[in-house]
């Protein structure tokens, strides 16, 4: 090797090359006698190459694309198909170029020594034969006119002559030079003799000294053109120079050529000046004559010299503006090596500077700090000189040292993760904000980096920069696998890092760190693409790092995409690494190409990639390596060749969904691992970009985990919150779909009115996919939706954009496997374009994934718009497999709703509301949808049928017209068991009434609703009572105040009479409904005031259809527009005035058919309840309606002639004409008297006259007060009573002879009733012994009717004892008048009445109320409440009937008892209490006679019978609460006289189970409730267990003790028990020991289901010393539905009476294992403790079951109670050993099998 000098000169002046090359001309003049001439620069003129001269520095790449291009050209000129295509267009750009107006004009003068033309020419020009042109320069130049002026001497003026041919004009130009060292090139490699002799001459120039001596001159020659050919000689003259020997590089406009010499010579004095001072300083000089530039610093090898931060950087940028215009190869290897040299001294002194922050720090730690911030920077400014030299093309190996690499990666490394991610992470405050708490305290740290923000942004930059660069490199240059690996970890540190949510917590700012994470996924990206061998690692090394992403979706979604929402900066790495996996680039094609061309060997990497400080990342479409594989053969077929690439996209995405998937059903929504949360996120992210032509990669993970979550939702053994997860991630992915589906109508509509051809044909593919008959010929087409996808992206892509090129390629792979028969099908060969139109067009596709310019060289088309692009993209993604799987999603989700577990029905139901709020347009599409949803709302579960109703109001609000077939459904949820189905019921009628209009719905709608009036649940009642109000008198408060005048208004009132009309027409109980309702409304609602004047405009409008009854829509009937107005009258009766009352008259005259009887029946209800309230009614037509009403009481029933009774005394009041009514009763008593004694017989006409007359003297006897006219009853002869003292005595007397046992029971039953009539408003009547002695003969004989009669009486007298509402709230001041106060210690007849009745009857009352849930038990009900209301019994005599009555089925009687029960506890706790053993008993009693069922529960989901008992105790005191928990459990101890069998069972069985199973579905408030509980009840299990087991283990097992001390005694003595025949126990000792079992297992499974329902496993044995946290509310776990069903199989199984030996002694060698065994314990394995985690990650059942109700695991065995027994006699009880300690070792299970899904 040649010595070289300090500036990397040869020392023989000859300058260090790679290759011999032609040199310049400024390498040349210098070695001419020009050397003091300035000649022209020949780069002002461009090469005559097949390229626009438009723009700066336009180049063609190296040689060997520039021949590629060539030969292309050329073949397309010899085919006739590309002919008019390609070639014809680049012909027409080239004819452009040499129109005359284009081109430059130079005039030459004729060199001095330019050859004689005349001279005859040599023997070497004669022999010359130029090279023939190739097809596509051939036609160019037959085609071009090219007007040349042709200059000689002679003739300097003379004009262009153009020669022509059979086709063009051609013209040869030959230009001869002046001197043999310019460099003119000519076409076809031609140039002057004179260049190829310089070349050989002055091989040796350097030219980079001539840059400093030689300026360009502008100063214009002139040379004589000639365009006549050249003759032999003249050719001769001229040597052909090959190809390879001429320099390619782009050619630059003299502007450039200009600044790109600055450039170079500005670069080369810094480096001299750089070496001199590096030479300097080794030879001993001072670092203060360096000028700034260098310095000498120590480091740990020893003192290094390095550069200056200025120097530093006036170097980086030096370099990087000779890279710009890519002349860095023209600097001296030497002297870059030496550059390189300083700039790894200064990268080596930083690398180990302490960047990090810490607290506290004084003012000169944070100065030190941030200077060390300051050189990290000036560091990394040092690195990017580096990276720019080894990139900037140079081939010299020494270049690209691993040292310099490693360097660079250790300065990173330490800057990222000791300076940047630390403060990336700091936050503005310590700890988190909690709303409503303390304020956090601020963080030192944050406030030191923000001090120095400048600084640390500074840094930031760099950083940023320089993995940019870092990026180019490691596509352009191989690294060692280490260095690899630390890349990887670096940039995964960075993407990593948890970035704030606003600028206020963030140092940097949110979007600047962004920024740098982008650097770091392009540089994962690159490395996924050159290294293949290295993909798994980057893939696998992402998942596991996952765990470190923030889970609220806030702060994970910070990666900007145009026109969409943010996403993960992690989701797009992941869709850009599988789409990397489907790319094809020309690198890769190289690597597997075939080498037979002489060319390849010659191949240059000379693609440079224009860098700046914005943008130094390029493309790195020249280094995607599909697959390691070594061959470099090109696959003959498209399928061969596309199946890789496809195949390895697909398994990529199918292994970052299943680590995603796998790890987020190990993990619940409530758990510090994110990956749950995570998964949602990620499908969120793939969903927002699904359809765009960026991220096509979105679709294919889609397509994976949708079928994952398929066949997890589709397996019923897989866990239900498995399975709840999958449905939930189907519904999101499902409206994903649906999302896509909108947008593609609405882009449709919108591109409608775009005229281009592209964007029609577009259109219409989407309409015929729309409509179904798409072809897929269509959709691939070679012109269709894939082109014009692959046209938009190259169109925004230009090459140099990493991301876009790796979603072309996808796009091009995926309509590759299209075509050849992928997944979604094959295409005929036979369908296409024409014949063989498929084959042609995978021909076409072959050439563009080989060839990434090929398309766009041999094929036009039209630009196509953003708007056009992004449709064709949603197009493509439509026709995919997971679009087109929709309908299959659906199919899932509603075959879920048929589901046997709730949670999952409920589930699917939540993920159906998800697709039709995202496209309701479904419902119209899938007329099944509604079927499913209806069958689910009748499910048993509460939970499900509550998410129907939910999803049936979703429907109806997106498709009113659904409201017709769903309200029926509706209302029969409105009276679903479940309140909170209730709930919604009712809201939803309010909903769908609102929205309609027609009547019949409206009034079925309105008596559903006020059906909830008398709900057993207040809440519903309430809710039903204030939707009446917003649906019935709302909408016309406003409308009221126009009635008057607005006829409109007086239309709407019309219309609502009407309903109301026809809702009293449903029923016969709406009626009374209906009155309490307005009584409410009237006297509680806060718009009362506007209530009543809707109510008196409606019983204007119903007055007035009284006598027209077309005045009301639909013209109803007189009785229904009467019975209506009753309901007025009877609640509000002040409404109605006397104008109304007097339209009534003539209806009272006629009752000649039964319709007259209702229109009576009506007008008798108005007339009673409004007559007292009206005082302006005129005599006439009170005598008128007093004369029709006493002539129609002989044709009257029963119930009108107490309304009857009531007129007649109000009329009475005012005519005061009583001597009517006296001589009617006196009548009726006669006729009564005169039948005593005689005997009736079968007289059915008797019986009916005694029956009405004794129902006129009883009606009367109430309403009216006949005591002032006692004379004329004792003066009548029919009655011959002189001595009576009352009239009501006197009645009571003659009705009591009916009374007796000989009497027929119709006549007892009317004499009874009467008998209560008139004692109603006689009390002291109940106390007359003939009295009493006929309603104790009503006890003794138990006849039901005379017993219904006895209890509606005095039901009826207690009631009426009752204080009113008002004096009860002490309105009118009636509790605080001085008179008031005095009354109510005044005794009365009533309250003696009362108390006696009470005193005597009670018992019978409660006897009937405990009988039966009829009619009769609600009205001894009812009796009991008002009796209890009075405080007339003592709490312990009707307590525990209250208790048993709050469990019946009839909710009204439930409701009552409950009522009343919570007042009596409220006042009497201490009392009550003592008597809740005995209400126990009582309920279970009443449960078993009644009801017929000793279970504990009722409905689906279970709930407890004693409910509202619970409900009661929960409002009292803890310690009352407590103890009935410890003294129920204690009732569960027994003898064995309690265990002897009646009817087959056992009654302490039976009553154990009913307690049992209602403690397990107790709501339990407190956590220390359900503490005492356990411990309470594991007190009973253990201490009648143990004498149970040790009897059962010798009297029927027949164990030995000796055996019991061997590990496995219990699993033996079983063993060897159920081996044994018939033992010596005799029949009735084995059946009492298996019900003995039964009763514990019952015990010991209520207790493990309370303990895991819960999730109470740990605190389960903490009952001493109860923590404060305990007082809290008990959390129940997610899986519950799935243990209650398991809990009550369970019990049904323990308690099935055995009925055979073999069988009472299984049940009993089952207790025994339960007792031996303690299941609540899992005492785990060797193996299983070392792969705990493993298992974890692949197994979600990894809980051991704690009872027999749940199976336990392979390896979940129990741990062995401690014996508590002894030999002799019965032991004594000890408490269970505590598990505490034996736990130490163990892992107890606190988390059900399934995991904790919210």
């Amino acid at each position: 090797m040649a010595d070289q000098d300090s500036h990397g000169r040869a020392t023989n002046g000859v300058p260090l090359t790679r290759w011999q090359r032609t040199p310049t001309v400024r390498e040349a003049l210098p070695f001419t006698p020009f050397s003091s001439i300035i000649p022209f620069n020949p780069g002002i003129l461009p090469a005559p190459l097949v390229a626009s001269s438009q723009g700066p520095g336009i180049g063609l790449g190296n040689h060997q694309q520039v021949r590629q291009v060539l030969q292309e050209l050329s073949a397309g000129a010899t085919s006739a198909e590309h002919a008019s295509e390609r070639c014809q267009k680049t012909l027409r750009d080239v004819q452009q170029l040499l129109r005359p107006e284009h081109l430059i004009k130079h005039t030459f003068k004729t060199p001095r020594n330019l050859a004689d033309p005349a001279k005859p020419p040599t023997k070497r020009a004669s022999e010359y034969r130029p090279p023939k042109l190739s097809a596509f320069a051939q036609m160019a130049l037959d085609q071009t006119v090219i007007p040349i002026r042709y200059l000689t001497p002679e003739s300097p003026e003379s004009k262009p002559k153009p020669l022509a041919n059979d086709h063009a004009t051609k013209q040869e130009v030959q230009s001869k030079l002046p001197t043999p060292g310019y460099d003119v090139k000519l076409p076809n490699g031609l140039r002057t003799p004179q260049a190829v002799q310089s070349v050989q001459q002055t091989a040796g120039a350097q030219r980079a000294d001539h840059d400093k001596t030689t300026p360009y001159s502008t100063q214009q020659g002139k040379v004589l053109l000639r365009h006549d050919e050249l003759t032999p000689a003249e050719r001769a003259q001229y040597q052909y120079v090959d190809d390879s020997s001429v320099s390619m590089r782009p050619v630059a406009r003299s502007g450039q050529r200009q600044q790109s010499d600055a450039a170079l010579q500005s670069l080369q004095v810094l480096l001299d000046d750089v070496l001199e001072a590096d030479e300097h300083l080794h030879s001993g000089g001072m670092e203060s004559d360096m000028g700034g530039l260098l310095c000498i610093v120590d480091l740990a090898d020893g003192p290094a010299v390095v550069m200056q931060p200025a120097a530093r950087e006036k170097l980086d940028t030096a370099v990087l503006a000779v890279t710009k215009f890519n002349r860095l190869d023209e600097i001296a290897v030497d002297t870059l090596l030496r550059t390189q040299k300083l700039c790894h001294s200064s990268l080596s002194s930083a690398v180990n500077l302490d960047l990090q922050i810490d607290e506290p720090w004084s003012t000169d730690d944070i100065q030190d700090w941030t200077n060390n911030i300051t050189e990290a920077a000036s560091a990394l400014l040092a690195a990017r000189t580096l990276l720019r030299i080894m990139t900037a093309g140079r081939e010299e190996q020494q270049l690209q040292s691993e040292e310099l690499v490693g360097a660079i990666l250790k300065l990173l490394n330490n800057a990222i993760e000791a300076g940047l991610v630390p403060i990336i992470e700091e936050r503005s405050f310590l700890g988190e904000r909690v709303r409503g708490g303390d304020k956090p305290r601020p963080n030192p740290k944050f406030e030191t980096a923000t001090q120095n923000r400048d600084a640390l942004r500074v840094l930031l930059n760099s950083v940023t920069k320089t993995l940019r660069l870092l990026s180019t490199l490691l596509s352009k240059v191989d690294i060692d696998e280490s260095a690899l690996s630390s890349t990887v970890f670096m940039a995964k540190a960075l993407i990593f890092a948890e970035n704030a949510t606003n600028d206020k917590d963030s140092v940097f700012g949110v979007q600047s760190v962004e920024g740098v994470r982008k650097s770091a996924m392009d540089i994962l990206g690159r490395i996924f693409t050159k290294y293949t061998e290295q993909r798994q690692f980057v893939i696998d090394e992402v998942l596991l790092s996952l765990e470190k992403l923030p889970a609220t979706k806030q702060s994970a979604r910070q990666f900007r995409i145009p026109d969409m929402k943010p996403i993960q900066l992690v989701s797009a790495l992941l869709m850009r690494l599988v789409q990397t996996s489907a790319t094809r680039s020309s690198t890769a094609l190289h690597l597997h190409s075939s080498t037979g061309d002489e060319e390849d060997n010659d191949e240059e990497d000379s693609e440079d990639e224009p860098e700046d400080e914005d943008a130094e990342a390029a493309s790195d479409d020249d280094e995607i390596k599909v697959s390691p594989s070594k061959s470099r053969k090109i696959p003959g077929d498209l399928l061969t060749l596309v199946k890789p690439l496809h195949d390895a996209a697909t398994t990529d995405a199918s292994h970052i969904i299943r680590i995603l998937t796998n790890r987020a059903l190990t993990t619940s929504k409530n758990s510090d691992e994110p990956y749950r949360k995570l998964l949602d996120i990620f499908t969120e992210d793939f969903l927002q970009v699904l359809g765009s032509s960026d991220w096509p990669a979105a679709e294919v993970l889609l397509r994976m985990l949708l079928g994952q979550m398929l066949q997890i939702a589709q397996n019923p053994k897989n866990p239900q919150a498995s399975r709840n997860l999958a449905l939930e991630l189907i519904g999101t992915m499902g409206s994903g779909i649906l999302q896509l589906q909108i947008q593609a109508r609405n882009a449709s509509h919108s591109l409608a009115t775009d005229g281009s051809n592209v964007t029609t044909r577009m259109v219409n593919t989407f309409e015929r996919m729309e409509g179904g008959d798409l072809e897929c010929s269509t959709l691939l087409a070679f012109d269709g939706p894939y082109r014009v996808v692959l046209e938009y992206i190259h169109a925004r892509d230009g090459g140099s954009e990493a991301q876009l090129q790796t979603a072309r390629g996808f796009h091009l792979v995926q309509w590759a496997h299209t075509l050849c028969g992928g997944r979604e099908g094959s295409v005929d060969s036979e369908r296409g374009d024409g014949p063989g139109g498929a084959k042609d067009l995978q021909g076409k596709l072959r050439s563009m994934i080989m060839n990434p310019q090929w398309l766009g060289s041999n094929h036009d088309f039209p630009a196509v718009p953003t708007a056009t692009g992004r449709f064709a993209a949603i197009l493509v993604t439509l026709n995919t497999t997971f679009c087109k799987a929709f309908t299959h999603v659906l199919s899932v989700l509603l075959n879920a709703l048929a589901d046997e577990h709730p949670t999952v029905k409920s589930r699917a139901l939540k993920s159906v509301i998800t697709i039709l709020e995202k496209d309701p347009s479904v419902l119209d599409r899938n007329r099944t949808i509604m079927q499913h949803i209806f069958r689910c709302a009748e499910d048993k579960s509460a939970l499900v049928r509550d998410s129907a109703l939910r999803l049936i109001g979703k429907c109806t609000s997106l498709r009113p017209a659904l409201d017709i077939i769903v309200y029926p459904q509706i209302i029969a949820r409105s009276g679903d068991p479940q309140v909170g189905v209730r709930k919604t019921a009712i809201k939803m009628l309010k909903d769908i009434y609102l929205r309609n209009k027609g009547i019949d719905l409206r009034s079925t709608v309105a008596n559903a609703c006020i059906s909830r009036l008398r709900d057993s649940e207040e809440s519903v009642a309430e809710l039903a009572r204030s939707v009446m109000e917003e649906i019935w008198f709302a909408p016309y408060y406003a409308a009221q105040a126009q009635h008057e005048g607005g006829v409109q208004a007086k239309l709407r009132f019309q219309s609502q009479a009407a309903l109301l009309v026809r809702t009293v027409d449903l029923g016969e109980d709406v009626s009374n409904l209906l009155v309490s309702l307005f009584r409410d409304l009237l006297a509680k609602s806060k718009s009362s005031a506007d209530t009543a004047k809707v109510c008196k405009t409606l019983i204007e409008v119903l007055s007035d259809g009284i006598i027209d009854p077309s005045d009301v829509p639909g013209s109803p009937s007189q009785d229904l527009i009467l019975e209506t107005l009753a309901v007025f009258a009877r609640s509000c009766p002040s409404f109605i005035t006397a104008s109304h009352l007097e339209r009534l008259e003539p209806y009272t005259q006629n009752l000649a058919t039964d319709d007259d009887l209702a229109v009576y029946r009506s007008v008798l209800t108005i007339l009673r309840f409004t007559m007292p309230h009206v005082h302006t009614l005129r005599s006439d037509f009170l005598q008128k309606l007093q004369t029709s009403l006493m002539f129609s009481i002989q044709k009257l029933p029963k119930p009108e002639i107490a309304e009857v009774a009531s007129c007649l005394w109000t009329i009475d009041g005012q005519l005061k004409n009583t001597a009517k009514l006296v001589n009617l009763v006196i009548s009726a008593l006669a006729g009564i008297r005169g039948m005593i004694g005689k005997p009736l017989g079968d007289d059915v006409k008797m019986v009916n006259r005694i029956g009405k007359l004794m129902n006129i003297v009883g009606q009367f006897g109430r309403a009216c007060d006949f005591e002032a006219h006692i004379g004329t009853f004792r003066a009548s002869q029919k009655l011959s009573s002189p001595n009576a003292k009352s009239v009501s005595e006197l009645a009571i007397g003659i009705l009591c002879a009916f009374t007796g046992p000989g009497q027929i029971l119709a006549v007892r039953e009317a004499a009874l009733d009467a008998i209560c009539a008139i004692c109603l408003r006689w009390p002291s009547q109940y106390l007359r012994p003939e009295v009493t002695k006929a309603f104790d003969l009503v006890h003794k004989e138990r006849i039901p009717s005379l017993e219904k009669i006895f209890l509606s009486g005095l039901e009826a007298f207690f009631a009426a004892q009752e204080l009113p509402a008002d004096r009860q709230e002490g309105k009118h001041g009636a509790a605080t008048d001085r008179e008031g106060l005095e009354s109510t210690y005044i005794a009365t007849d009533q309250d003696g009445a009362s108390s006696a009745l009470a005193q005597r009857f009670l018992k019978d009352i409660l006897r009937l109320a405990l009988a039966s849930s009829d009619d009769l038990a609600l009205t001894a009900t009812k009796l009991i409440a008002s009796i209890v209301q009075q405080g007339l019994p003592h709490p312990k005599e009707c307590g525990p009937s209250l208790v048993a009555l709050e469990t019946s089925p009839n909710p009204t009687i439930a409701k009552l008892a409950f009522v009343e029960h919570r007042v009596m506890h409220q006042k009497h706790e201490t009392t009550v209490e003592k008597e809740y053993m005995r209400a126990m008993q009582q309920a279970f009693a009443y449960q078993q006679s009644v009801a017929g069922s000793v279970n504990g529960y009722v409905g689906q989901p279970p709930a407890s019978k004693l409910k509202l008992f619970w409900e009661v105790l929960k409002e009292g005191k803890l310690k009352v609460r407590q103890k009935f928990l410890n003294n129920i459990c204690q009732k569960f101890d027994f003898e064995a006289a309690d265990l002897k069998l009646q009817s087959g069972r056992s009654p302490h069985l039976d009553f154990v189970r009913f307690c049992c199973e209602n403690l397990a579905f107790f709501e339990y408030d407190r956590t220390d409730d359900l503490l005492l509980l356990l411990a309470a009840l594991d007190k009973t299990f253990a201490g009648n267990g143990t004498t149970v087991a040790q009897a059962i283990e010798q009297n029927v097992l027949q164990l030995n003790l000796d055996a019991l001390t061997n590990g496995d005694a219990a699993s033996q003595g079983l063993t060897n028990g159920a081996a044994h025949g018939p033992t010596s126990a005799d029949t009735a000792q084995l059946q009492v020991y298996a019900t003995s079992s039964q009763v514990l297992l019952v015990v010991q499974e209520t207790r493990s289901f309370l303990q895991r329902v819960w999730n109470l496993q740990r605190m389960a044995k903490k009952v001493k010393g109860v923590a404060k946290e305990n007082s809290k509310a008990p959390a129940r776990s997610s899986n519950a539905p799935a243990m209650i069903e398991s809990y009550l199989t369970r019990i049904e199984q323990i308690v099935a009476m055995p009925t055979t030996s073999a069988a009472q002694r299984a049940v009993c060698k089952q207790f025994v294992d339960v007792m031996t065994t303690d299941h609540d314990v899992k005492v785990p394995e060797e193996d299983e403790l070392v792969s705990e985690f493993d298992d974890a990650t692949t197994n979600s059942e990894t809980a051991s079951r704690r009872s027999p109700s749940v199976t336990p695991t392979a390896n979940g065995r129990g741990k062995k109670r401690k014996s508590t027994g002894s030999t002799g006699t019965t032991p004594r009880k000890k408490a269970r050993p505590s598990l505490t300690k034996s736990m130490s070792g163990s892992k107890a299970l606190d988390e059900d099998e399934d995991g904790e899904w919210a």
